[in-house]
């Protein structure tokens, strides 16, 4: 029997390939075959508002009679002389099982086949931490997680899949913590969706990173009772075999006296229960290699503030991180872990790395690009790598209608600032020329995209700009050679 319904399965499939390509939003209800084929499949599917079910009755001397009913808005289905059912909150299961014997309680002895003709679309709102609120097309055979996928890129960073609230139709509420479906499988955690259901995904109430040695790092939201035992546990799915438990570290932004700070704490997974530790919003869980690191550095500068993410009322633009290093790496050998760091105003050019009372130049960006390069210099430990910032502006000069400096934009050429700046300025600039170079001076590709501190160059190529610009001197230098002519012939003895 199931290899029959997976051979029905595969030919209606086959048949009615082009109305599943379809958008669940452009579908007329009578369109949903596939969908039908599956809730007939599917036991569990709970039956909507529209649905159409189709009842077939052999009478036993041959006879047939078909019968077609649907489920109006109050979840009834009128079956005319036999009368009818109620069907709200009932699966596909129990409404056949019940139309079976509403039928037979006036054709006993009768054959009844009662099948799932049409399922009509539902319409599923979703609020909460996301965007703006949605309504989604969905179908009655679609759990909780394909909703959530639907509208994933729409969440906030807050969203937490683990405090998930449905509202049902007749007012009942639920909540479902989809971590546990992903995490374990628990389907009791991924319910069917249905008519009118209102979901909303609640504000995650503490959020914390673990990286480093664990199965599984990630940025997860956290139960209240969640201790760090749990975090690699449950959500970090245990220690690999290179992590050295004796120096978990735990990273926290504290406030003390109006200011945010940071503070890292330290424990030993041999000495000290992990399950007593307790985590705070936004803590930051590293758990180390065995391998022996000498020391660590600080990058400090144009790199991502994580205090200021963290608390809006931080000023300060800059930030500092500290990345562990193994004796005799280079730089590169850190590159992936500060590389995400980097600012679009990160002057990677002209980093310099402070070494007691020595500054070493180095170039990030030529290193990011040759590993080879002598630019690649060994660490030490205590070293200061320090990110200059770059000024986001773009340089005009010469003949355009408003010279000075401009906002940097992304992904404009030279053209677009010089449309910013006026344009060319005629009675300055005939023939449209002009060069760009580079934040050092270097000439550039005049058709490439502007980076931040190129300078643009427009020539003063009309020759009235100098006529205009020495005009008076030349016309002073040639009325003085005409007087001193004049004296010379007028005066005596000559």
């Amino acid at each position: 029997m199931h290899l029959k319904k997976i051979f029905i399965l595969i030919l209606l499939i086959t048949r009615f390939t082009t109305f599943a390509s379809e958008d669940t939003e452009n579908k007329d209800s009578s369109t949903f075959y596939i969908e039908s084929l599956l809730a007939n499949l599917s036991s569990t599917y709970i039956t909507s508002p529209g649905d159409i079910y189709q009842i077939q009755i052999n009478l036993g001397n041959g006879d047939k009679q078909d019968i077609e009913c649907f489920v109006d808005n109050d979840f009834n289905i009128n079956l005319s002389f036999l009368g009818k059912i109620n069907v709200r909150d009932k699966d596909y299961k129990d409404v056949k099982k019940e139309l079976q014997e509403k039928v037979l309680e006036s054709y006993p002895n009768s054959f009844i086949n009662v099948y799932l003709l049409t399922i009509t679309g539902i319409k599923i709102t979703v609020a909460g931490e996301i965007n703006k609120t949605e309504i989604i097309s969905a179908i009655g055979i679609e759990r909780l997680s394909e909703i959530i996928e639907k509208i994933e890129k729409k969440l906030t960073n807050f969203a937490n899949l683990r405090n998930i609230e449905i509202k049902r139709s007749n007012g009942d509420v639920e909540i479902y913590d989809l971590f546990k479906f992903y995490k374990e499988g628990d389907y009791t955690q991924n319910p069917f969706v249905k008519h009118n259901d209102i979901i909303t995904i609640n504000k995650t109430l503490k959020k914390v990173d673990i990286i480093g040695e664990v199965e599984r790092p990630g940025n997860y939201s956290l139960l209240e009772t969640d201790t760090l035992a749990d975090l690699i546990n449950s959500y970090g799915n245990g220690f690999t075999k290179l992590a050295d438990t004796r120096f978990i570290e735990v990273q926290r932004i504290i406030k003390s006296d109006g200011t945010y700070k940071e503070q890292t704490l330290y424990y030993n997974s041999e000495d000290e229960n992990l399950k007593n530790i307790k985590l705070e919003d936004y803590d930051k869980v590293t758990i180390p290699n065995r391998i022996n690191y000498s020391g660590s550095v600080t990058i400090r500068g144009a790199i991502v503030n994580m205090s200021k993410v963290i608390a809006e009322d931080i000023t300060s633009k800059s930030g500092i991180q500290s990345v562990s290093i193994i004796s005799g790496n280079k730089f590169s050998s850190i590159m992936d872990e500060v590389k995400v760091l980097f600012l679009m105003t990160s002057d990677l050019k002209h980093a310099y790395i402070k070494r007691n009372n020595e500054i070493i130049n180095i170039n990030i960006e030529e290193i990011m690009h040759n590993i080879n390069s002598e630019q690649n210099i060994v660490l030490m430990d205590k070293d200061q790598i320090i990110i200059p910032f770059k000024e986001l502006t773009v340089y005009i000069n010469g003949g355009v209608t408003t010279p000075g400096m401009y906002p940097f934009i992304d992904d404009k050429p030279a053209k677009y600032y010089i449309s910013m700046a006026g344009g060319f300025d005629r009675t300055k600039n005939l023939f449209n020329n002009y060069y760009v170079t580079d934040s050092e001076g270097r000439r550039v590709n005049k058709n490439m995209n502007m980076e931040p501190e190129y300078m643009i160059w427009v020539r003063n190529d009309n020759p009235l700009v100098y006529i205009t610009e020495y005009g008076s001197w030349i016309s002073t230098i040639l009325t003085a050679i005409l007087v001193s002519i004049q004296l010379y012939n007028l005066a005596p003895g000559f």
